[in-house]
């Protein structure tokens, strides 16, 4: 059991009318005395906003790395964070979220990846709403990752494990 669900338990596991000792049972446990009584009392931290965060952009198919977790955490701290404070913070919440290599693109799309035959794309696509007049409010992308012109190398990125 992760020590800060063991010190979770041992706290819900006094018996009504004992003294809740946030500091002793955080000592014994060896978890951090303000994560436990944030914890125990349901207190969204600033961490936790940010495992939220991580979790909707995964939902629309975003799923951020490394760098722009840290870039959110500044943003929320409103002070620098360390270059292993990703690394720190994905081992704290290993149960939430975790990374994994994602590539920009599959092997049989990285061949039509070309100014050419982007061209020609666009020149059918011109040639196709004219003839069957078409309205620019009736178009849509091609697909969920649209034109990902210069993204073909693998990634590390950043899930949630509901997305």
């Amino acid at each position: 059991m992760d020590p800060m669900e063991a010190a979770l338990a041992a706290l819900e596991s006094l018996k009504p009318g004992e003294r809740l000792n946030y500091t002793a049972t955080a000592k014994k446990f060896g978890v951090g005395r303000d994560a436990l009584s944030r914890r125990h009392r349901g207190v969204q931290g600033p961490q936790s906003h940010l495992i939220g965060y991580i979790d909707r952009l995964c939902e629309r198919g975003l799923p951020p790395t490394k760098r722009m977790i840290r870039n959110f955490a500044q943003e929320i701290a409103h002070k620098y964070v360390g270059n292993r404070w990703v690394d720190r913070f994905l081992n704290r919440h290993n149960i939430d979220i975790y990374a994994r290599w994602a590539s920009g693109m599959e092997k049989e799309r990285k061949g039509a990846d070309s100014a050419f035959k982007y061209a020609l794309y666009f020149e059918l696509l011109k040639r196709k709403l004219k003839e069957y007049k078409i309205q620019p409010q009736l178009i849509y992308n091609m697909d969920e990752k649209g034109f990902l012109i210069g993204k073909l190398l693998k990634i590390k990125r950043i899930f949630t494990q509901r997305s």
